[in-house]
């Protein structure tokens, strides 16, 4: 009855959806995490609601979260296409944007509710030390961060050489080239505010925490929205049938193609006269 229903859904969900017992796992690790941190309210009290225990803790759970999402999203598209399911797929009555939908639908039954308990169980701690601005931002930037690594680690499963190559490819993009450009950026204003005369730059706790999350928005819209999402849905086709031929995927691919199609067309015409 269960696969049934998600066979009504999409067929694509359907076929994802092999081990029903998969949200299960994520809320089990919810679970862990919020018992674990309520175990050590109950021990040490207050320490529990320090800054130097609370930020790594919620920085904790948030990150093996996205590589729960990093995993997810790659595995399923990079296996298909190496055994060439997807391939077969693609010549059944469904359409790109339904095996797309269909694996969103896969992500969102995995991880949406267990991501609002995390949101709400955030909330609540984050709020005991920083102002509701601040931790409207961690959360706002933790959703955007679970859609980016959704988006890239299914375009980098579907044309990465290897899984690993996918997982480690999507982390690099989007988990650590922020806080790369975080530090070249402060460590450029630095250079600059020393420049102009004005001493050592010094900005506060809000400054870092609004220019993190402007880094963080810009490179999700680089590599969730232009990049990854963009070529999902012009390239998705081409990109699952090069299992045995990999290549460039994209504007380039597309410019090469409708060279080769008007030198076929020219050189026809020229046998025709």
């Amino acid at each position: 009855a269960h696969r049934a229903r998600l066979l009504d859904i999409n067929a694509f969900l359907w076929l994802v959806n092999r081990e029903r017992w998969k949200p299960f796992y994520v809320w089990l690790y919810v679970a862990a995490v919020s018992g674990t941190w309520f175990w050590g309210w109950f021990q040490y009290s207050d320490i529990m609601f320090d800054r130097k225990t609370l930020v790594p803790t919620v920085l904790l759970f948030q990150t093996f979260l996205k590589l729960w999402v990093i995993s997810e999203a790659c595995t399923r598209l990079a296996e298909d296409r190496r055994i060439g399911a997807l391939e077969l797929l693609l010549s059944t009555p469904l359409t790109t944007r339904e095996m797309l939908l269909g694996q969103w639908l896969a992500l969102q039954r995995l991880f949406a509710r267990p991501l609002v308990v995390i949101l709400l169980f955030e909330f609540l701690l984050l709020r005991q030390q920083f102002s509701t601005r601040l931790v409207m931002a961690n959360l706002v930037a933790l959703v955007v961060d679970v859609v980016t690594l959704s988006w890239v680690g299914m375009w980098l499963g579907l044309t990465a050489r290897s899984l690993n190559r996918a997982i480690l490819g999507t982390i690099a993009r989007v988990l650590i080239l922020p806080w790369g450009a975080l530090y070249a950026g402060s460590l450029a204003l630095e250079v600059l505010w020393r420049w102009s005369g004005r001493g050592a730059f010094q900005p506060g706790e809000d400054f870092n925490i609004y220019f993190w999350f402007g880094i963080g928005l810009a490179n999700n819209f680089l590599f969730g929205v232009w990049w990854a999402r963009r070529h999902l849905l012009n390239d998705f086709r081409e990109a699952a049938t090069q299992r045995y031929q990999p290549g460039r995927i994209g504007w380039f691919s597309r410019a090469t193609r409708r060279k080769h199609a008007a030198l076929v067309s020219e050189n026809a015409a020229m046998a025709l006269d």
